[in-house]
């Protein structure tokens, strides 16, 4: 059982780090943001805060930081599906 909570542990936190680094390579690399915008945008992004942009975002910007923000709740919807069905069993 102490396996099981230790690899959940281990692979939740490698999904975090893969989702910011995604997110401030993203931000940095696609809308040419210095590295601090681009954990800004990435923080305010992954907690919903939802600030506003550090600069205006035209057409395609908004495509991608909306499929940025898409599949990471999808990911967490999955993610609470399979916690949940892990648990009940």
């Amino acid at each position: 059982m102490r396996q099981l909570i230790d690899s959940r542990i281990r692979l939740a936190v490698v999904l975090i780090i893969m989702v910011f680094v995604t997110g401030i390579v993203g931000f940095r690399f696609l809308y040419d943001y210095t590295w601090i915008d681009a954990l800004y945008m990435t923080i305010i992004t992954v907690s919903t805060v939802g600030y506003g942009e550090v600069q205006p975002m035209g057409g395609l910007r908004k495509v991608i930081y909306f499929l940025f923000y898409y599949f990471r709740t999808v990911h967490l919807w999955f993610r609470s599906l399979y916690d949940h069905r892990t648990y009940s069993e």
